[in-house]
């Protein structure tokens, strides 16, 4: 997996810059998703402060994978490598417009705003589910031999596209789980 032996030549600006980026919006989504519990619904307005952390962390993230697109499609010898990154891209595009219309106040009494969303979500999660799969079968299968062998040389590769593949998942299935509590019918 040439391409990502390509990051370490990035210069230490660049790589704290994106971790960073990774780091702060990932708090945010969490922080942003523990709003949704309804304790807090007593205590704050908590549909629109939910809204504008999705939005924020929609849009640091965005940055983050933009800054890897640009790296990969710049010059690229690999165009599966672009491919995984552009998808990457129109996820989080999708998922900042999804928290869009969750900054709309009246979201809960709009039904069309909600469903707006909800398809944006829904898109967004596959169309991030579907690149870090394809990041995590390469690298289980970079040299043939198999996840025990690509677990020793990349375990810390695995874990992170594992647990990315496994957020994705869970922001599909927690969407799923939205819509039945918004919409039941």
């Amino acid at each position: 997996m040439e391409p990502i032996k390509d990051i370490a030549k990035k210069g230490l600006a660049w790589r704290l810059c994106h971790s960073f980026n990774k780091f702060l919006a990932g708090g945010i989504f969490l922080t942003a998703s523990s709003f949704l519990f309804p304790y807090f619904d007593e205590i704050l307005d908590t549909d629109l402060i939910t809204g504008w952390l999705f939005r924020i962390g929609s849009f640091v993230w965005m940055v983050a994978d933009v800054m890897e697109w640009q790296h990969y499609a710049k010059n690229c010898r690999y165009f599966g490598f672009a491919l995984n990154f552009t998808l990457n891209c129109l996820s989080t595009f999708f998922y900042l417009l999804a928290s869009d219309y969750l900054v709309d106040q009246n979201v809960i009494f709009d039904k069309d705003n909600h469903q707006m969303s909800i398809k944006f979500f829904t898109t967004a999660s596959i169309f991030l589910i579907i690149p870090q799969m394809w990041k995590l079968f390469k690298i289980i299968n970079e040299d043939g031999k198999g996840i025990r062998n690509a677990w020793k040389k990349s375990s810390t590769r695995i874990m992170i596209e594992a647990f990315l593949t496994l957020g994705a998942f869970s922001y599909f299935l927690g969407t799923m789980k939205f819509k039945e509590k918004i919409d039941p019918y």
